[in-house]
This record gives C-alpha cells, structure tokens and sequence, in this order.
C-alpha cells in the first residue's frame, strides 16, 4: 500500500521526480517510502500512543473487505485492492495537496516542488491510512489461511497446521506402513525356508569332487611321481581271491 509501488513507469515510481521536503531534495518515491514515516517516527514519537493505530480507525473499510473476500474471493479481492492503490496513486501521491497541481506528466511544474508543513500534514493523514488499510486486509489475508478451511485453528501455544502439513503427515504415515510391510515380507521369505534344496545339491557334489582330491593332496603333497607310484602299487594288488587253506596237523 505504498502507493508509488504502482506509479508511472516514465517516471520510474516517482523515482525522477524531485521535491523539496524539510530542506532536502528527495525523489516523490523517497518521501512516500520512508520520508513521511521517519518523520513521524524521530518527531512525533507521542502520537504512536495516541490510539490511531486500532482498527477501529479504519472500521468501514474492514468490514466492507471482509464481505467482499467471502463474496468475490482472494484473486477479485487482490485485484480490487491493486486498482484502489492506482486511483490513489493518481489522484493523491501524483497532486500536491495543498495547489492541486500534478507532480508528473506533461502539465507538472518544474521541479523540485516544495513540499511545505501545511502539505506534509495532509500527506501523513492519507499515509497513516494506507498503512491501516493494509494491515486490516493482511489481517484479512492471515484469517482465510487459518480457518478451519485451510488450516487447523490456532490455540494459544499451538503450532500452525497447514493443509499442506496434514497431507505431508498422511504421506509419511503411508510410506511408515509401507515400509513395515515391506520387513513382514522379508522376514516370512526368510524364515519359510533355511535350506534350499538346490543349493545343497549342488553344494553336494562339488563336495564329492573336492574333498578327496584335497585330502590326497594333504597326505601326499603335488609330486606327479607319487601319485604313479600310488596308481601302480594299485593295479598290482589285483583282485582278492580265497583265503589259503591251513597246513597244520589236525587233533583229533
């Protein structure tokens, strides 16, 4: 609601347009920004305990705002409120208010204009309103967001809750399900069968092969001769045949 945020672009917000304000030049910009509100601020530190700053001095516009955010909806209500800024921009931060003479365009004096007392009171009431306006439609903006409509209501101390928040909750709750389910099956895949049959077959025969060459490897060492020696001494012994009969004398 600074109302040079929508100014001319030409002018560059008023950024080119000087004036005189307390005995210094300063561009129209600067004094809507921040000239008025130091002002106040160094100078007039008792009027901010004056009570000006409650909605109350903006009542009307509150009320009206609320009515038309439910009927028309945020985007209308944005758009109603940029409009309002534009109108005000033209008809009050462009005029002097005290000569009524443009401060921009083709029938603005030469500049810098003098921003005399008489002037800057008469700004300072506006600013003050705009900066009352603003708050009580950001108050506005903040209320639909908390609402039961898009967010948990705020109790004192709580946390704020977004829809966004809930759906992230839902969404880790899902993959916590997931992923505990996800255990139950590698669990009931492991435990239904310690030994796979397959696997020992093979396992099996490869032992069958292995160990007796390890073995023979162990007691006899690699020597190629050794094991010649040990398939000859093999095929010597031949097959076993009956056992010889006893010589010996027989008692009777």
């Amino acid at each position: 609601h600074q109302p040079l945020h929508v100014g001319y672009a030409n002018d560059n917000s008023g950024r080119k347009i000087l004036v005189k304000f307390r005995g210094e030049t300063m561009s129209l910009y600067d004094v809507w920004d921040h000239a008025i509100s130091e002002v106040v601020r160094t100078q007039e530190s008792n009027f901010w305990l004056g009570g000006w700053t409650h909605v109350r001095a903006v009542s009307s516009e509150w009320e009206k705002d609320k009515a038309k955010w439910k009927e028309d909806g945020p985007f209308k209500s944005f758009d109603r409120w940029l409009s309002e800024a534009v109108d005000f921009t033209c008809s009050k931060a462009y005029v002097h208010p005290i000569t009524g003479k443009k401060l921009a365009g083709p029938s603005a004096e030469n500049g810098p204009v003098e921003i005399g007392e008489d002037a800057y009171q008469e700004w300072r009431q506006l600013w003050l309103r705009q900066i009352l306006i603003a708050g009580e439609r950001t108050a506005i903006v903040l209320n639909d967001i908390l609402d039961n409509k898009g967010a948990t209501r705020l109790a004192t101390g709580s946390k704020v809750q977004t829809k966004a928040d809930e759906e992230r909750k839902k969404e880790e709750a899902e993959w916590e399900k997931e992923r505990v389910q996800r255990q139950k099956e590698r669990r009931s895949r492991t435990s239904s069968s310690f030994i796979n049959p397959s696997a020992f077959i093979t396992n099996l025969i490869i032992a069958v092969f292995t160990v007796p060459i390890f073995l023979l490897v162990a007691n006899h060492g690699l020597n190629p001769q050794t094991y010649a020696g040990l398939i000859r001494s093999l095929l010597e012994e031949g097959p076993p045949g009956p056992a010889p009969k006893s010589g010996g004398k027989r008692f009777e």
